[in-house]
């Protein structure tokens, strides 16, 4: 239970004698470590994690085991808010898979099959938390009735034949009413630390039902370009940049990129807003190594007249004290 040198200390994790490989992370406090699989997933059977580059006389245990069990989907949910859904051509539905861990099944949308009447189903995509993405196209010409129609959904996973219905009814077109962000996403670690690197977050849009609205339909209804970023903290704008696009799965994210190093760190606050949509977050960022405290340094020789070359030692530090 103490820090360890990162730079020496390595680790490794195998399944028997084979090698599984992994990428490694230590806690800011160097006492722990997360291990992520690159290439597979954990399954049934025994796995030891090594270290090494450590002097083995200072440390009390070089290696951990465990037993890996294969995931099992235990159960589907639909989580979209309410039982109505809006009369579009862009309607998306919210699933979540779960395994025996409670945790969201890692199953990739393909193992998943979608069955719907009355409504054609357009897609299924996994977003970014898990979440299972059903795209429906409610505005079918002469088979939905605003106000009327029932939707039924079914979702089946292929491998388990775990089923879930569930009977949507149909309202009319969406109004854009709520907005709420999405985790952060950092290109690199937990914070902005230099040029260059970049933060997403999901824009949850919703409908006056509680349903998604899709990027592509607020796109074609030209209501992205409405959505606007504004800084609560003060931050130069020639500093930091800021777009909405698609997060891949048709949900809109903001991407708030750092155009140049900054010499200060902080939490800096930010809002999102689109007509009377609102949401507030936060980007955290450290300062990069830019010298923002200069000092003159301790003076060892004598300077004495005549001298033509003298030598003053400066010393400087960035924004967190650091001696660059």
């Amino acid at each position: 239970n103490k820090p360890v040198d990162t730079d020496k200390a390595k680790l490794a994790l195998t399944k028997g004698t084979a090698e599984v490989a992994t990428t490694v992370k230590f806690a800011d406090d160097k006492k722990s470590a997360v291990l992520t699989l690159t290439d597979a997933k954990i399954s049934n059977g025994e796995y030891k994690v090594s270290m090494s580059g450590l002097d083995e006389a200072t440390v009390d245990k070089t290696t951990a085991t465990f037993t890996g069990e294969d995931e099992v989907l235990k159960s589907i949910d639909f989580v979209t808010a309410g039982d109505t859904i809006a009369y579009a051509d862009k309607v998306i539905v919210k699933a979540k898979a779960v395994n025996q861990y409670g945790e969201a099944a890692s199953a990739n949308a393909g193992s998943y099959n979608v069955y719907t009447s009355a409504a054609t189903f357009t897609k299924i995509t996994k977003d970014t938390d898990g979440t299972l993405l059903i795209t429906l196209d409610t505005k079918v010409d002469g088979q939905t009735t605003q106000g009327v129609s029932v939707i039924p959904v079914t979702i089946v996973n292929n491998d388990s034949h775990i089923t879930v219905t569930k009977n949507y009814k149909l309202g009319t077109q969406p109004i854009l009413t709520k907005l709420e962000l999405g985790d952060a996403r950092y290109s690199a670690g937990t914070s902005l630390n230099g040029k260059g690197e970049n933060v997403k977050y999901d824009l949850n849009f919703y409908d006056q039902y509680g349903g998604t609205m899709s990027y592509e339909m607020l796109q074609s209804e030209d209501k992205l370009k409405d959505t606007t970023v504004i800084w609560n903290d003060y931050i130069d704008s020639k500093d930091i940049t800021s777009v909405i696009e698609d997060n891949g799965n048709d949900i809109p994210q903001v991407k708030i990129s750092l155009l140049n190093d900054l010499d200060k760190a902080g939490d800096f606050g930010f809002t999102v807003f689109n007509q009377a949509a609102t949401a507030t977050g936060k980007v955290s960022i450290k300062s990069a190594k830019v010298a923002n405290k200069i000092e003159i340094g301790a003076m060892n020789d004598v300077i004495a007249a005549g001298d033509t070359d003298v030598y003053i030692p400066v010393v400087a530090y960035d924004a967190a004290g650091n001696q660059l």
